[in-house]
């Protein structure tokens, strides 16, 4: 699990499957698949523009709702899905520096 504080998490688990239930297999692959990390940067310092072409909102990492590719996180004028604006989540007032007395 990824989180941060305020922030939305994802969790994924395995469950075990019951004889009789479960005609797949219940194995995990033998290689984990590679997780989409981006790092978008600071406010005055972005590093990504467009989530879709820096890797991490595509349909091989299982995108699917056209909106929400080729999204720009510093927009502060357009929603994400119903996560809403993406670039208020970005700036966390409490990493701000402040001047030494």
């Amino acid at each position: 699990m990824f989180a941060s504080k305020d922030k939305h998490g994802n969790y994924a688990t395995k469950s075990a499957c019951q004889l009789g239930s479960c005609f797949d297999s219940c194995s995990l692959p033998a290689t984990p698949p590679l997780r989409a990390l981006v790092n978008a940067g600071e406010p005055n310092a972005h590093l990504v523009e467009n989530l879709t072409t820096s890797g991490f909102v595509t349909a091989a990492n299982g995108w699917s709702v056209a909106s929400e590719l080729d999204y720009n996180p510093w927009d502060a004028t357009k929603q994400f899905g119903t996560a809403g604006t993406v670039a208020k989540d970005l700036v966390d007032p409490s990493f701000d520096t402040q001047p030494c007395p």
